[in-house]
């Protein structure tokens, strides 16, 4: 059962978003569950590399710092960490390398507190296929 201390808490996360035409991403389906300790939101939203795109482009990360990227295209896509972007050196583990169409691949352990900013190797210069994990 939600509780309307739960709601308002996560509300202002969704307006922020909304506000700057970000998707706010913690989770596909969020869970909310109550620990004995308080409320955790739970989740794992993959980033989608598609022939378009990267979705989300913008990843929040509560719970955790790994990001899961899935190829979902036809070609084999590189995803490499933007270094220059990034805020923090341990954000190189955003970078997952090669991944075949339709492999799954989960980065290592990302710095807390960070925005690691990832590109696609192949069109590194393409705004589509660029991206960053933020983690809280």
């Amino acid at each position: 059962m939600r509780s309307r201390g739960t709601m308002v808490a996560v509300r202002p996360l969704a307006f922020a978003a909304a506000a700057l035409g970000a998707s706010l991403s913690c989770g596909g389906a969020t869970v909310i569950t109550r620990t004995q300790d308080g409320v955790t939101v739970d989740a794992d939203v993959p980033v989608k590399i598609t022939a378009t795109a990267v979705k989300p482009a913008l990843l929040h990360l509560f719970n955790g710092y790994e990001a899961t990227f899935v190829n979902q295209d036809s070609v084999p896509r590189t995803v490499g960490a933007d270094v220059a972007r990034s805020d923090q050196a341990g954000c190189v583990a955003v970078g997952v390398g090669l991944l075949q169409p339709g492999e799954t691949r989960t980065s290592a352990r990302l710095p807390g507190f960070a925005a690691c900013y990832f590109r696609d190797e192949q069109r590194p210069s393409d705004a589509a296929f660029q991206g960053v994990v933020v983690t809280h």
